[in-house]
């Protein structure tokens, strides 16, 4: 069909036809890639990318570029359609050697301050580390710019917001460089600074040398004005790296710029960002990843969530009870994987140990999500050693909905020489509900004696009907163990698989190297133990 025949075609044709090159418009965001029971699937987020090839994002949104730049009828409906997301380097086509970074945050954010109407169009950000990477001088000077034409959209005085922000900074804002992030906000957006020398000079040294604290809250200071900029934004994802504040995004970012409610329905966090929750009381699905710096305690309720799911994380008996009872809707999936202290620290974060939640304390908290619970992902594998079996008694009968159960053979039989000596083949019989549909179990101990817990679990069905009568599906990770107890579920027509996979192997979100955000100081100045 001849060009200008297309052009002839209604705006809501064209609009279905330019929408085959939009991530957002397909549901590649907003497809379920967790289905129990849990296996790969094919997913948009996670094609192959070869890292000598254009990424394969970058050509899916140049369609819609060009389409913008044939004619002003292509244009109309075309650039909406482009502005649906800002998602550089989403899935796997970070991979990409050939990706330009450079200016391309700054770029957007200027286009969304002078076009409105292409800013209400914006439904998906995705924030890669490498969009706010080290900024040479040139870069800096682009960035503090950029911010200020933003803010100045708004009728927003961003020197001014920033001073009256110094009466109630926060420790944890300030942690990088407490003395120095005072001045940072009461001088860097000013062209005149009234300072000192040595004031001067740490502001210099905290932008430009040594860990560089300053590049890294004015970062967050971007990505804070990035979502103001964005008021219909449902889904948020930020990589977490040394790029950011050991904070994250400082709480009086948001508030200071008038945000007072986001309408965000999904948020992935590798970095600190209590922040952006406490202001998104309509979330209904939480990705955590690795956040070592988490930002707790979360003040408010969160009545939508639907799904929490925390993988490669650490936190505290305390900060779970909290984040469940944060959820007074009624979670309908809790998803957790931890991450061992040691792992933690290999990550590059050095703050103090912390004392991980165990199994029992997990199942007691959720209590609260009972009668809505479908799917229950709770793995502790990685904290080995660690694990403590839970107490006699503690199972999951009361869950009357849950469906889909991933636990490790530690939390029933303990780890180690424990496992080795436990010999009640009925536990898992007692512990599960009877509503479960599909179990995976992680194995962390004794193979024999999963096999015959596993076995005799089978052998209750035969017996009983009324013992778990909707189970359909049993994993167990261990190639061992699919010939001996796969002809005992199939006979019960119960599919067995020798795989339980995990949730850090499959997630779509976050897919890039996420590291911790906690920061070294910087080089001291041989004066630095006077006052400012």
């Amino acid at each position: 069909m001849p060009a200008s025949s297309i052009s002839r075609l209604p705006d809501d044709v064209l609009w279905l036809i330019f929408t085959e090159f939009c991530l957002h418009c397909h549901g590649g965001y907003s497809q379920s890639w967790d289905e129990r029971p849990l296996r790969p699937i094919r997913s948009r987020r996670k094609r192959h990318q070869a890292s000598d090839d254009k990424s394969w994002y970058s050509i899916e949104r140049q369609n819609l570029v060009s389409l913008s730049l044939t004619c002003k009828i292509f244009r109309d409906v075309a650039q909406p359609i482009l502005y649906h997301e800002f998602a550089l380097g989403c899935g796997s086509s970070w991979l990409s050697d050939l990706y330009t970074w450079e200016g391309r945050l700054v770029s957007f954010m200027r286009t969304l301050a002078r076009r409105r109407d292409l800013a209400r169009s914006v439904q998906v950000i995705y924030v890669h580390t490498l969009l706010i990477y080290e900024k040479d001088k040139k870069e800096q000077e682009e960035n503090r710019t950029a911010i200020q034409e933003a803010a100045h959209s708004f009728g927003i005085d961003l020197p001014t917001v920033w001073e009256q922000r110094l009466s109630t900074i926060s420790p944890d804002d300030s942690i990088d460089w407490p003395e120095v992030y005072p001045v940072f906000l009461g001088a860097y957006l000013n062209d005149k600074p009234d300072l000192t020398e040595k004031q001067k000079r740490r502001l210099d040294r905290a932008m430009n040398d040594g860990s560089k604290p300053a590049l890294r809250w004015m970062n967050a200071e971007m990505v804070a004005m990035l979502i103001t900029l964005t008021p219909n934004l449902q889904y948020l994802s930020l990589l977490g790296g040394p790029q950011w504040p050991s904070c994250g995004l400082p709480k009086s970012a948001l508030q200071s710029l008038g945000v007072s409610t986001l309408p965000l329905k999904v948020l992935d966090l590798g970095v600190g960002a209590s922040s952006i929750i406490e202001l998104a009381p309509y979330l209904e699905t939480l990705n955590l990843h690795q956040s070592f710096h988490i930002g707790w305690p979360i003040t408010t309720k969160m009545p939508y969530m639907r799904t929490l799911r925390l993988t490669d994380v650490l936190i505290s008996a305390g900060t779970l009870q909290g984040l469940l009872s944060a959820c007074t809707g009624g979670l309908v999936a809790f998803e957790y994987e931890a991450f061992a202290d040691e792992m933690r620290r290999a990550h590059g974060d050095s703050g103090p140990s912390i004392s991980h939640f165990h199994a029992f304390e997990a199942i007691e908290y959720l209590k609260m999500h009972k009668n809505t619970l479908q799917t229950l992902h709770l793995d502790l594998s990685n904290l080995k050693e660690e694990i403590e079996k839970i107490p006699e008694g503690t199972n999951l009968k009361e869950f009357t909905t849950l469906q889909h159960i991933h636990i490790n053979t530690a939390l029933l039989f303990g780890f180690g020489p424990l496992s080795e000596s436990f010999d009640d083949d009925q536990e898992l019989i007692r512990f599960l509900p009877t509503s479960v549909v599909s179990l995976a179990i992680c194995r962390n101990g004794s193979s024999s004696f999963t096999k015959k817990v596993l076995a005799s679990l089978a052998d209750g069905i035969s017996k009983d009907q009324n013992v778990l009568p909707f189970l359909k599906w049993v994993g167990c990770s261990g190639e061992d163990m699919s010939s001996a107890l796969k002809p005992l579920f199939e006979a019960r027509s119960i599919e067995f698989s020798d795989r339980a996979w995990y949730l850090r192997e499959l997630r779509p979100y976050l897919s890039a190297s996420n590291e911790s955000s906690r920061l070294e100081f910087p080089n001291w100045d041989s004066d630095d133990a006077d006052d400012l």
